[in-house]
């Protein structure tokens, strides 16, 4: 099984745990997939029980590129500066995690129906990776959230740039 196929076996555990009309996880891109899976691989290595924003917002990081991506690398955001402020703010976990599929956090599957929001409302058929960030962005609270707030991001100033580039 490739990497691609991992991610879509991912998210179909996650989907089949949502309610019939979350339909945004039949949108996602598969770059969006792939963040998902990235983003998982990061919880588990951090010996985590859960993905949460911050694990997507990681798991963004570590595709490397795109117009939302390349915009947070500009902040001098980067997957190791992020990482290690996630343990920081978060702490050592010591945890046994023998979970095969982590379940997502209430406010990542808020930030996925931001982003599938955000995608309806620019009348795209898709749910990438940018609208992920954005819908990241919409967060006060949260790992992710205190990340931004703690390198003085302009939230709106990033979200506009984000949307002209789409």
């Amino acid at each position: 099984m490739d990497y691609f196929d991992w991610a879509r076996e991912h998210l179909a555990k996650w989907k089949a745990g949502q309610r019939a009309t979350d339909t945004h996880w039949d949108r996602l891109t598969p770059r969006a997939i792939q963040v998902f899976a990235l983003a998982h691989e990061e919880a588990k290595q951090m010996r985590l029980g859960y993905v949460g924003g911050e694990h997507l917002l990681l798991g963004g990081l570590k595709l490397g590129n795109g117009v939302a991506v390349n915009a947070l690398k500009e902040l001098g955001l980067t997957v190791e500066n992020v990482r290690e402020e996630i343990v920081k703010m978060s702490g050592e976990r010591q945890v046994q995690n023998t979970f095969e599929y982590l379940p997502l956090t209430p406010r990542a599957k808020k930030i996925c129906r931001q982003a599938a929001k955000q995608a309806t409302a620019m009348n795209h058929t898709y749910v990438g990776i940018e609208h992920l960030l954005i819908g990241l962005l919409g967060e006060s609270e949260g790992l992710a959230a205190r990340i931004f707030q703690k390198i003085n991001l302009d939230r709106e100033k990033l979200r506009q740039e984000i949307l002209k580039d789409i």
